[in-house]
């Protein structure tokens, strides 16, 4: 007998790939898929031919004028996607391979937010009759909420949303219009399914005038376990080999970055200029050298994997790293992702190696100018840390501690998609999660615990909420050095003192592995969100 259940349409308006809310709906409608539930997705991923998950695809210029981009046997999801007119709107500017122009939704005007959305309802408004749409799933708390909560008054359509923190952080807490108008869709919609008890939270935060309490439902985010494995040491060097067969041809970056001799303000400024050219979504060119000079059989490994943005804190553990290397001497940090903080972030790092701390005050005042002011207060930690170090007993310490770094220990390695990182993650022997802007559920820890790398992470939010269900599983001497402090201050020296000891515990894969096929594989987060959607 086929699924008999409501039929759902995903609405989300950006990728499949990448991180985030996208790599949730492409899981969540893998799982669908492999339990052959029928289901619908808006999106404007550029290659849903890669997606085996995808039935059939089309794309739709105008309600009146589209295309079929393919149709196949396999999968149970079917593709939608309304051609804009060459920009998206954003949470955060990034790269996107179709558009041009990308603007962040506090830069919109009022009228091009009613553009983008009057248009997504005149293209989706005919499929919610034709395709037999029962119910929506609208990512995020803007703008697809506001376009199902049209849907709704001029069809009926019921709808659900799921909150992700991007959203919250980088356009509803900055601009009063924009509250109101994610208020409005969240007050029509018929439940809230927040993916960890932090975003709940937040949404009491965010909105203290509204009582959303009867319709928010838990979900959650969860790992594909079986894209992901553990391996033993001895076989390290093989899984590295495998991971470098996959990489691209194509590459990022193609240079080696020149950094500057002189650290005044403006000197920095036009140095960063010189150093961002290149597509910043692709591995860099030299990635195997620097693989390959790792003694993955004796050495420590460490890894960052998100976006270099400041909220994400890579300055956290650049800091901390002097006195982690002094502590474990042959570590070696991999910084796998792309953002505007990657140059400043290696200046940083250049810096500490060469004991010229003059500079690093400079540096971190200049903080990440391609960010914009909004961010620079994630580096308020960082400031605090540096001149309280300097003016502490254990100023002397740290300084000779930074002569055992080296600027090879830490490894940019550009951008790295799912399936690479998939390959990468089991030798890896630690992962720092170091963000300093509360994350929804940061999908990357619980990647890095199904391929049995030990996490280190922020004690807040959706990581605190992993590392709840996590450390249950240990003794509560390895499950203490899981968290570091929360405050962007007292988090570096926290994963001063803990990161080398999680570098030198006994293998803890294996059990780290059974937590993740336990408790957070997609089919399960999949299965009990369908209970909590209509049945018809």
């Amino acid at each position: 007998m086929g699924y008999t259940g409501a039929m759902i349409a995903f609405l989300h308006g950006y990728l499949l790939d990448g991180s985030g809310s996208n790599l949730w709906t492409r899981h969540i409608l893998q799982a669908l898929s492999n339990q052959q539930v029928p289901a619908h997705i808006v999106c404007q991923e550029p290659h849903p031919e890669n997606f085996g998950f995808i039935k059939s695809a089309y794309s739709y210029e105008s309600p009146n004028k589209s295309s079929t981009l393919f149709e196949s046997s396999g999968g149970t999801i079917t593709f939608h996607k309304p051609l804009l007119k060459g920009w998206l709107p954003v949470f955060l500017k990034d790269h996107y391979e179709e558009f041009g122009t990308v603007i962040p939704l506090t830069e919109l005007s009022d009228e091009k937010i009613e553009e983008y959305i009057q248009h997504n309802v005149d293209i989706l408004k005919p499929l919610v009759k034709s395709q037999g749409w029962h119910h929506l799933v609208a990512n995020h708390t803007l703008l697809m909420p506001v376009i199902a909560q049209r849907l709704k008054k001029q069809t009926g359509v019921t709808y659900t949303v799921i909150p992700h923190g991007s959203a919250l952080e980088y356009a509803v807490r900055r601009q009063e219009r924009l509250k109101v108008l994610a208020a409005s869709a969240l007050r029509d919609a018929e439940s809230i399914f927040t993916v960890s008890p932090e975003i709940a939270s937040r949404l009491e935060s965010l909105f203290p005038e509204e009582d959303f309490s009867q319709k928010v439902y838990r979900s959650a985010v969860g790992v594909d376990t079986s894209e992901f494995h553990c391996t033993n040491h001895s076989e390290r060097e093989t899984e590295i080999q495998s991971f470098l067969q996959i990489l691209p041809k194509e590459r990022g970056r193609k240079h080696q970055i020149s950094f500057p001799n002189k650290f005044s303000m403006s000197e920095l400024d036009r140095w960063l200029e010189t150093q961002q050219d290149y597509s910043s979504k692709l591995p860099d060119e030299s990635l195997e050298d620097f693989i390959l000079d790792i003694d993955w059989e004796n050495e420590k490994t460490l890894i960052f994997v998100g976006r270099i943005i400041l909220a994400k804190g890579l300055q956290s553990v650049l800091l901390a790293l002097p006195q982690i290397m002094k502590s474990v001497p042959h570590t070696r940090f991999l910084v796998v992702g792309h953002g505007p903080y990657r140059e400043p972030a290696e200046l940083l790092w250049k810096q500490l190696c060469q004991g010229n701390f003059d500079a690093i005050d400079t540096i971190l005042d200049w903080g990440s100018p391609k960010e914009g002011e909004s961010s620079q207060h994630y580096l308020d930690g960082a400031r605090a840390f540096w001149s309280h170090i300097k003016e502490s007993p254990g100023w002397g310490d740290y300084q000779r501690a930074a002569k055992h770094c080296k600027v090879d220990s830490v490894i940019f390695t550009g951008f790295l998609n799912h399936h690479q990182l998939a390959k990468l993650l089991p030798s890896i022997d630690v992962g720092v999660f170091p963000s300093i802007v509360p994350e929804a559920g940061p999908m990357v820890l619980l990647e890095a615990v199904a391929s049995g790398c030990f996490p280190i992470g922020m004690n807040q939010a959706g990581i605190a909420a992993n590392l709840d269900i996590i450390s249950q599983s240990f003794p509560e001497a390895t499950a203490h050095l899981m968290r570091v402090n929360s405050h962007s201050k007292k988090c570096i020296f926290d994963f001063m003192e803990k990161t080398p000891q999680c570098l030198v515990l006994p293998s803890q894969a294996s059990q780290l592995r059974k937590v993740a096929e336990k408790n957070f594989d997609w089919k399960t987060v999949a299965a009990q969100l369908l209970t909590l959607l209509p049945r018809e």
